[in-house]
């Protein structure tokens, strides 16, 4: 504000330059200095607000750019999650149409939400009948309300089940799969269910069976070679290889639990001369037939064997010297009616001798054989047709 005299003070001009809001001449009124002074606080007051308003202005316009721009960026991130989203549907209903497993998909509730066209291939069922029903009515698993149920052991837990399973179709056809069963994440930390997969292993059961089949045929055919490698194909009997096994097992339980072990040497007395009259077929025969006789005269603890041509032994476990005597005279008795028809006037009888002997305690298994093979041929060079024991008691008698 400024003070002039009138209109050619030069005070006038001066408060133009300064630009000063108004000025009052002298001598001074009052009243009007109050009036301007009250209209000079009323704008500068007009002129705070209207500066409070331009900065709030201001500041609503700084908010609502950064808000349009928040806006912009969210959705522009929500176009791209769309788009991703949509293009993992997409993904995802290209896996569920073209994987080879199939695919199933079960809510907390056991509810089936969704199924491929695989599962139809493995299972037999269309996927119609698995959609939408509970999990065990759909007869996919057998382990259903059991503890090995899949669904159970992810619920209580478990990240990853995997079981073997094996169904029969109607048509009689099986197939076999395995079930694995992880759980269904949804971005929640409760259990929302499970993903089920079926993996078609039939090849895989198929190789494993007829494995399992070649194993059963070369244990068989080990079996047979073995009894084959054992056994007297004419006679049936066990051979000398077997016998060689059998009695060392025999003297060692003997000498362990000191129990008697007897055994007979046999042979066919004049062999030879049926050979040469009848030939070897019908000395064939008789080796047979005298081979099912002694089966016939020996306990099943006593095994018969054809140590070699026309001699046979017989080991006698849990049997005195005695008693082999009598298992000796059975076998005799029985060969006096044993006959071979040749033709309607011809017939073939045949006779034995025997060495019988105990085994004695300790001694070699061969010495055993040998004390036995000496008395047969005693018995041989003493008339045949007999048994012998002992030599002195012989020459005694």
């Amino acid at each position: 504000m400024v003070l002039a005299y009138g209109l050619e003070d030069p005070q006038i001009y001066t408060s133009l330059s300064i630009k000063a809001d108004f000025f009052l001449f002298k001598p001074v009124d009052i009243k009007l200095l109050k009036l301007q002074l009250f209209a000079a606080d009323r704008q500068r007051l007009k002129l705070a607000e209207l500066m409070e308003i331009r900065e709030k202005a201001a500041s609503y316009k700084k908010e609502l750019d950064l808000m349009e721009q928040q806006y912009e960026d969210a959705f522009s991130r929500a176009n791209t999650l769309t788009v991703e989203s949509e293009i993992a549907r997409l993904e995802l209903d290209q896996i569920f149409k073209t994987v080879a497993g199939g695919i199933m998909l079960i809510d907390k509730d056991c509810n089936v939400i969704r199924v491929n066209d695989a599962i139809s291939n493995l299972t037999g069922l269309a996927s119609i009948e698995v959609q939408g029903k509970k999990c065990f009515e759909t007869s996919l698993c057998e382990h259903c309300h059991t503890p090995e149920c899949p669904f159970s052991r992810i619920q209580g837990g478990e990240k990853r089940v995997e079981i073997e399973v094996r169904k029969t179709f109607p048509n009689g056809e099986t197939a076999y799969y395995i079930i694995t069963a992880t759980p269904l994440r949804i971005f929640a930390p409760e259990f929302m269910g499970i993903v089920v997969t079926l993996t078609d292993i039939m090849e895989r059961a198929k190789a494993e069976r007829a494995l399992m089949e070649i194993k059963e045929a070369l244990r068989i055919s080990k079996e047979q070679y073995k009894q084959l490698s054992i056994i007297d194909d004419l006679t049936g009997l066990f051979n000398k290889r077997r016998l060689n096994e059998q009695l060392k097992w025999e003297t060692s339980r003997a000498l362990r639990y000191n129990r008697p072990l007897s055994l007979l040497l046999m042979d066919i007395d004049n062999f030879k001369s049926v050979n040469d009259i009848y030939g070897h077929s019908q000395g064939d025969r008789v080796l047979a037939g005298l081979a099912r006789m002694v089966k016939n005269c020996i306990r099943d603890s006593d095994i018969a064997f054809r140590y070699g041509g026309e001699e046979f032994i017989i080991i006698l476990p849990e049997t005195s010297i005695d008693n082999s005597l009598k298992v000796a005279g059975r076998i005799r008795q029985s060969l006096a009616s044993l006959i071979f028809p040749v033709n309607l006037s011809d017939k073939i009888t045949i006779t034995l001798s025997i060495g019988a002997t105990q085994y004695a305690p300790g001694e070699d298994q061969n010495d055993f054989i040998a004390r036995a093979d000496q008395y047969m041929y005693y018995a041989k060079k003493n008339g045949k047709d007999r048994v012998i024991c002992n030599i002195e008691t012989f020459e005694n008698a």
